[in-house]
């Protein structure tokens, strides 16, 4: 065999050898790189379902925070610990009964004891559920009810000071009711008209 036969024979075999090894080595870095983007792409999914749990979570405490909210806003007021608890009570039992929301309830009782300085004890829940009840019973919103119920105290605040308020409250909340049905009115018309 001529020298440059064997030199040809011997580029070709290190070539061969070269690019085997090569191609091994390719293979490995595609298969690395496949499992890499695998494992990517699992991490993105678990970080979705992480997101996705958070998101969740979030939404089923959020109406607890809410109310937690609510109730700050009227503990702002100086209100008891005692008042507030007769309150949330009192909330629930409306939600409950009348399918509102207790957080709406409570943010309510914010303006009545705004309106209505000095309601002790039970009579912050007890104006509120009267208020409520009476919105609904009269088919307004429970911030025009608050706003009449203000009035009406601020008129008629000796003789509530003199009955009791929760008693005064109960009585204007029944014949409030009475005048709206006998004079085919709402809550809305009878605020207006004080």
């Amino acid at each position: 065999m001529s020298s440059s036969l064997q030199n040809l024979m011997f580029k070709v075999s290190m070539l061969d050898h070269v690019s085997g090894t090569a191609g091994k080595i390719m293979k490995n870095m595609d298969r690395m790189t496949n499992r890499v983007q695998a494992g990517y792409q699992k991490i993105g999914v678990g970080m979705a379902g992480v997101v996705g749990s958070g998101y969740a979570l979030n939404k089923l405490i959020a109406p607890t925070k809410e109310m937690d909210a609510a109730l700050g806003e009227v503990k702002s007021l100086n209100v008891s610990k005692k008042a507030l608890d007769q309150l949330t009570k009192a909330s629930l039992s409306f939600s409950t009964q009348y399918g509102e929301s207790a957080t709406d309830f409570v943010r309510s009782s914010y303006d009545i004891q705004s309106a209505i300085n000095g309601l002790t004890g039970k009579e912050l829940s007890e104006f509120t559920t009267a208020s409520a009840v009476l919105a609904k019973g009269t088919k307004s919103d429970a911030q025009t009810i608050t706003n009449y119920m203000g009035t009406m105290y601020g008129i008629f605040k000796n003789s509530a000071d003199a009955m009791g308020k929760s008693d005064w409250v109960k009585m204007l909340t029944g014949q409030t009711a009475a005048a709206v049905q006998m004079f085919k009115t709402t809550g809305s018309e009878m605020s207006a008209a004080f």
